[in-house]
């Protein structure tokens, strides 16, 4: 099992470093390329310019979504040193997640995918990308409902063919220090799937274009992979 982890992410890291310079080509990729530096605590480098990422998640959270706002929030507090932790709190405690968690939501709705990326970018935020996970309560981290959820969504990703949804899944088990609440078997079925996902070249196909290894249909799902 270790190996094969250490396979994929071997292989997705050459092939970031690889197109390295291809990210830039799109205001999409750029950002996401910005926020993954963020989950690699590149914040700290002064040889990143972050300011397009600010001013986009400015921007977005003027829509009416939670996470959006839990977005901008995290990106804020990072980059802008905004003290801003009991906000983050009390925007995340408006959020679906965290009512699906302590309400009477079944579990099945996260076999829909885009509850369960809805999910994903909670935690993302949340967790202010993986640097501080004061803002999610104690009790919802690993509880047995948040665990069952994900792994329905994780076993819903793997039957779909959803290697996008799967490797965010993935991602948030590792936020959530997770893997010893979940049953092993669930886990090792969702890198097994990532590795027969994985092209030749490192990247990882998202399923949504077959075995596609342009650019555009891997850099997403390989940027996650590597983090």
């Amino acid at each position: 099992m270790f190996d094969i982890e250490e396979n994929l992410i071997s292989g997705a890291n050459a092939w970031v470093n690889e197109h390295w310079l291809h990210f830039f080509n799109t205001k999409k990729s750029t950002l996401e390329l910005l926020e993954f530096k963020l989950f690699q605590s590149d914040y700290l480098s002064t040889d990143v310019d972050f300011a397009p990422l600010v001013a986009y998640s400015q921007e977005t959270s003027k829509n009416d979504t939670i996470f959006r706002e839990l977005e901008r929030l995290a990106i804020e507090n990072l980059l802008l040193g905004t003290s801003n932790l009991s906000t983050i709190h009390k925007t995340y405690t408006q959020s679906f997640i965290h009512h699906f968690i302590t309400d009477d939501i079944p579990l099945t709705v996260l076999m829909n995918r885009e509850t369960a990326y809805t999910l994903t970018h909670t935690f993302f935020y949340g967790s202010i990308f993986d640097q501080n996970l004061i803002a999610i309560p104690q009790a919802e981290r690993k509880n047995a409902k948040s665990m069952e959820g994900i792994k329905l969504a994780i076993s819903e990703a793997i039957r779909s063919d959803d290697v996008g949804v799967l490797a965010e899944l993935l991602c948030v088990v590792e936020i959530l220090k997770a893997r010893s609440s979940l049953h092993e078997d669930v886990i090792e079925l969702g890198f097994l799937k990532m590795a027969a996902s994985q092209n030749t070249n490192g990247s990882v196909r998202s399923g949504e274009n077959g075995h596609s290894d342009d650019f555009p249909d891997v850099y997403h799902t390989t940027l996650v992979l590597r983090y």
